[in-house]
Parts: C-alpha cells; sequence; structure tokens
C-alpha cells in the first residue's frame, strides 16, 4: 500500500513559480523523497508517491511551506491503495493509489484538501476531519504557515531556539502555534499515521 498526492498550486500567478517551485522541492528534499516519486507538470501540477502512513502528513508540510507565500494555497487528494505498476516516472505509474487520488482530486471543489482509499468508512469519518482541519490551515497568514514548518522540521528544537532561529520572541512563537492549531494538527498527523498502520497490518 502506497499514498499518492495529485494536486495543483492556487493562485500560482500571483507569485514567480520559482518561488512555489522551490518550497515544493525543497519540502520534498528535506523529507527524502527520491526525484523518481514526484514530478511537477502542466505549469503547476504535481504528484507525489510516499508511505501510504505519511501521505497526510507529507502533504500538510507542502501545504505549511507554500502558505509562506502570501495568497498562494494548495489543493491536495489523498489517495492510498495498492500500485500495479512502477515506472521511473510517477505520471506513468498506475495502481489502485493512483486511481484514488486521481479520483478525489476530480471531487475537490471548495475543499482544498480530500482522501480516498479502500476503506468507505474511513473516507466518510477522515474527510470530515480533513475539512474541519481545513477551516484553520486554509486560514494561515504567512508568518503562522512560517512558524509551523519550522517547528515540524526541527522537532527537536524547543520553542525559545525556534525563537532564535526565526529572530522572534518566545511568547510569539508560542501564539503563533496555537493560531496555527499546531497540537492538534499534530495529533490529527499522528492518529492518521496510527490508523493507516493498523489498516495496513489487516490486509
Amino acid at each position: 500500500m502506497v499514498g499518492v498526492i495529485t494536486g495543483n498550486v492556487v493562485n500560482s500567478r500571483a507569485r514567480p513559480p520559482e518561488l512555489w517551485l522551490e518550497s515544493i522541492k525543497l519540502t520534498l528534499k528535506k523529507n527524502k523523497i527520491p526525484k523518481r516519486k514526484w514530478d511537477i507538470y502542466r505549469g503547476d501540477m504535481f504528484q507525489i508517491e510516499v508511505e501510504a502512513k505519511e501521505v497526510l502528513g507529507i502533504a500538510i508540510k507542502l501545504k505549511a511551506s507554500i502558505r509562506e507565500e502570501r495568497d498562494l494555497d494548495l489543493r491536495m487528494a489523498l489517495g492510498i491503495g495498492t500500485v500495479d505498476y512502477i515506472s521511473k516516472n510517477v505520471q506513468e505509474s498506475n495502481g489502485e493509489a493512483y486511481i484514488n487520488s486521481g479520483q478525489a482530486f476530480e471531487l475537490l471543489k471548495k475543499n482544498n484538501l480530500k482522501i480516498r482509499t479502500p476503506w468507505i468508512q474511513f473516507n466518510t469519518k477522515w474527510n470530515m476531519i480533513l475539512d474541519l482541519a481545513s477551516l484553520t490551515m486554509d486560514s494561515w497568514p504567512p508568518i503562522t504557515a512560517t512558524i509551523f514548518k519550522t517547528v515540524l522540521q526541527k522537532e527537536n528544537k524547543t520553542q525559545k531556539e525556534i525563537a532564535q532561529i526565526l529572530k522572534k520572541s518566545p511568547s510569539s512563537i508560542s501564539e503563533g502555534l496555537k493560531r496555527a492549531g499546531h497540537d492538534e494538527i499534530v495529533a490529527m498527523i499522528d492518529q492518521f499515521r496510527l490508523e493507516i498502520e493498523t489498516k495496513t497490518k489487516q490486509i
């Protein structure tokens, strides 16, 4: 079982493409996603293959990196399932995970984040959770996204150390994390990872 993210950059023409391109590439590099597992195409579309349990965490890290730029956001569809054909180019790979991701992307309208898996009840539950989480994440201003992203990237750092890195006061870091819904979103990612691990072990 793998996870596939299919997405595009919202308002991509509002900023020079090198800004958001670099953000996506740097996030994937920091998370050790090999080049053969992702591609950016048709200008502002992208597709990424990751471990099934990591698909939500990677998607949120990507969102935080893009939200650092004002007026930009991501629309992403997460698919989980099997892979029937693995190619050197991720766009040419195929299977249940890719189909689920593509079908979920077609259903994105007012939503910026959606998931489709082989498990119907799981889909219903987690799409509701993602809709609620998006109410917070879709409203992140650039500085909040920066604080959230930096804390995720440097999990072993204290808030005081994060404050020094970002040249902010510790209190502003604490307030920024609260505005970002940091604790709740991290708990959501952990719960998602746990449930996917449980599901895949049952197969």
